[in-house]
């Protein structure tokens, strides 16, 4: 059975047992000290493929990619909005309930709360597409991709490149693969991002690229940023995969964390972290 645009927004509510709390077009937001935004898209054709990718991966994505933001400023994710365009054929219970399941991983990492948003179910044909707008207390650190300095050393959450390797893998082997791996499944973590953050001078999640990330930070910081190249940070991944080099520089969507750390400072970070260089000086 197909849903209106009413019963989809009930339905969604009720899958993230919370009221309604929108019932006009805007919402005032409660007293918060500091706060941050993110906002990012899912899009169907571009983001995602229906002909790999479950609908429990596409919603816990869709949540991924700002919360993955909101973490590399040092802050925690409280709340979000979201735009939703539905094509007709897909306005189904099954469906959505499938959808939102993949949601539920982020709201038991942190006490989520939906405050609303704008629902078009559209002709089909349309590309099924969600904007997420992520809200984010902000503590005592305060973190950017600026204020990097001469001498720190460039440091990963984590080893990268299983996303992309297994993107590949997907587009070669026809069917829906519903696998708990890095693509379908990014599990950015927050306890890490919150002892990077302790440390960081600046820092950026790597929903692109390391290449256009650490283009990104030389460009803000007016500083070079030096790969050792003899380092191995390739990822391991639960499919029958190979891990390469372009994978690594140009593959992206790891949502690992790309940060630089003063020297006195990389004994406080987590195991998992990865030193791949130093920060110099433009000549």
């Amino acid at each position: 059975m197909h849903l209106s645009e009413k019963q989809l927004i009930q339905l969604i509510y009720d899958h993230f047992d919370q009221t309604p709390c929108l019932h006009d077009d805007a919402f005032q937001l409660p007293n918060v000290t500091s706060s941050v935004v993110a906002i990012d898209a899912l899009v169907e054709g571009h983001h995602f493929d229906f002909r790999f990718a479950p609908p429990k991966s596409i919603g816990h994505r869709a949540l991924a990619r700002p919360i993955s933001d909101i973490y590399a400023t040092g802050a925690e994710p409280y709340a979000f909005y979201w735009h939703i365009c539905c094509p007709n054929k897909l306005a189904t219970r099954d469906f959505w309930q499938a959808t939102l399941e993949g949601c539920r991983y982020w709201l038991k990492q942190h006490p989520l709360q939906l405050l609303g948003g704008d629902l078009t179910i559209a002709r089909d044909g349309t590309p099924l597409s969600f904007s997420v707008t992520v809200l984010g207390r902000q503590g005592d650190l305060h973190i950017r991709r600026s204020g990097a300095c001469e001498g720190d050393y460039i440091i990963l959450s984590e080893r990268i490149g299983a996303s992309a390797a297994e993107l590949e893998y997907f587009l070669k082997t026809p069917g829906q693969h519903d696998v708990d791996c890095a693509h379908l499944y990014p599990r950015p973590d927050y306890q890490t991002a919150q002892r990077i953050a302790a440390c960081a001078n600046c820092m950026i999640d790597l929903s692109d690229d390391l290449t256009s990330a650490l283009e990104e930070l030389e460009r803000v910081n007016d500083l070079r940023f030096c790969l050792d190249p003899t380092l191995d940070v390739k990822a391991t991944s639960n499919l029958p995969v190979q891990i390469l080099d372009k994978h690594i520089h140009f593959g992206g969507e790891d949502y690992a964390l790309l940060c630089t750390v003063p020297e006195n400072r990389i004994c406080e970070l987590p195991e998992q972290a990865i030193s791949i260089g130093r920060v110099k000086k433009r000549v």
